[in-house]
């Protein structure tokens, strides 16, 4: 029974601490509003300015269209000014230190998108509240998605740098009426949330003076694109395509797939060049993006390796029948080759008038070592002596008797080196006369093999400094 009465006792003690707190915000607001003209703007001397202190915080970048040039951004502006008619005692009503009154029964700096994407609006909605202080402080904090135009810089897609501005102006005030002041020189950005595709780079909120005599709340966002999506769905794969496309020089030419080949990477350059088309803007100022000059030179080193291919097969598949041309040679470097080659052919020395017979093979002297007939017979004898005389065998006495048997085999063995010796001068004017009366004769599919080889290199160069250029042309002044 006690502890009814007590829960009794305190229910009707808060429902009187309410229904005070709600009388008190009652009389608060009638206070307030009544006799108030939202259409003067508070002032304590008239020949004074209403200051307002301006920030913003950015939330989120929304969108960014470079064909239309829409930015769209997320954000939340705070506005604070002193109204003299908004003041009232804590003590008088109930300890109440603020109170929130919607927008369209105040004064407001009335302030407007002086740079709009569509359509010209002032901030904020009937829908918001402004928070009013008891010392008179105002603070209005419209928060929305704020669209502008702004001109893309596509130059170094996909490395591209934007700068963006926003322009809000107080409509129709003087700078003697409302002064605005930045109260930060950057944007708050404690709340980013980062984008997928940008990259938020700085900030920066200032005002400054117009010629009209008014002033211009300028808020400034630069950003930058996020360059890996595009590096590797675009620029490598044009940068492989491009040292594949070479690489049909390397086929063989009965293969028949070299024309295809060159074709098919053909139509994949067109493709690509298709597909940047139809993402950057359709607009040749401030310049068109170096990815165009990029595509456009592939597409020409491709349409060059294509015609050189079918140049280069026409060469491999010309009859043996038709005589090369003399410039051809000398293009291909054939000739030359031909003559090295030939020079490089053996040729019997004619200072080898004699070989030595010994047993029943040859063995080659040296060039600088030659022997006559009769230094051989010597030789055969015995050999020479160092003081001249001629060493006697020891079977000469037993031959003396028998001259002409010795006469005889010595004649013998003459004849057969003398034999021996044409037999070899004609080998060796064979060999001479068919390394100079029988040239080497070039065929057209060398000449072929030869633009190959040229061409691959000539076009694997290309693209390597191709590639090299636009690491420059991208990078350089970004």
């Amino acid at each position: 029974m006690d502890c009814r009465l007590v829960l009794l006792l305190l229910t009707a003690f808060y429902g009187a601490i309410v229904g005070q707190r709600t009388d008190d915000l009652h009389r608060l607001y009638t206070n307030l509003t009544t006799n108030y003209n939202k259409d003067v703007r508070p002032f304590v001397n008239l020949q004074e300015p209403t200051i307002v202190n301006v920030s913003f915080m950015l939330l989120s970048i929304k969108e960014y269209e470079e064909k239309s040039g829409l930015l769209a951004v997320v954000g939340i502006f705070t506005f604070l000014w002193q109204d003299v008619n908004m003041r009232w005692d804590r003590n008088a009503f109930g300890g109440i230190p603020s109170i929130l009154v919607p927008q369209d029964k105040l004064w407001l700096p009335q302030i407007i998108n002086g740079k709009p994407y569509e359509e010209i609006e002032p901030l904020g909605h009937d829908a918001l509240n402004v928070r009013i202080f008891e010392y008179g402080t105002m603070l209005w904090m419209p928060g929305n998605v704020y669209r502008t135009k702004c001109a893309a810089d596509v130059t170094y897609f996909p490395f591209d740098l934007h700068e963006c501005e926003y322009i809000f102006s107080p409509w129709m005030y003087a700078t003697n009426e409302v002064y605005l002041i930045s109260t930060y020189e950057e944007m708050e950005i404690y709340s980013f949330t980062p984008s997928s595709l940008w990259e938020l780079k700085s900030t920066e909120v200032y005002v400054e003076d117009d010629a009209f005599d008014a002033q211009l709340l300028m808020l400034k966002i630069k950003f930058k694109r996020l360059p890996i999506f595009h590096i590797v769905n675009i620029l490598v794969p044009i940068s492989v395509m491009g040292i594949l496309n070479v690489l049909v020089f390397l086929l063989p030419a009965d293969s028949g797939e070299r024309v295809g080949f060159s074709i098919t990477v053909l139509l994949a350059m067109s493709v690509f060049l298709t597909i940047i088309s139809d993402i950057l803007p359709n607009t040749s100022q401030p310049s068109i993006p170096r990815m165009s000059y990029l595509l456009v030179a592939d597409l020409v080193i491709s349409s060059l390796i294509t015609i050189c291919t079918i140049l280069v097969l026409r060469l491999h598949h010309k009859s043996d029948d038709d005589d090369v041309p003399r410039w051809l040679w000398c293009l291909s470097c054939k000739k030359c080759c031909s003559e090295n080659e030939r020079k490089r052919k053996p040729v019997v020395d004619d200072s080898d008038t004699f070989s030595n017979i010994y047993n029943d093979g040859m063995i080659q002297r040296p060039v600088h070592y030659t022997s006559t007939i009769q230094e051989n017979r010597n030789f055969y004898y015995g050999g020479v002596k160092s003081f001249g005389n001629i060493r006697r065998p020891r079977h000469y006495h037993e031959n003396r008797e028998q001259p002409y048997k010795h006469e005889s085999n010595t004649s013998r063995s003459d004849n057969t080196s003398a034999a021996y010796l044409a037999d070899e001068n004609n080998k060796r004017d064979q060999l001479n006369s068919s390394s100079s009366d029988k040239p080497h004769v070039v065929k057209w599919k060398e000449i072929g093999d030869f633009f190959d080889g040229f061409f691959f290199i000539v076009f694997l160069l290309l693209n390597i400094g191709k590639i090299l250029a636009s690491v420059l042309l991208f990078t350089g002044d970004t």
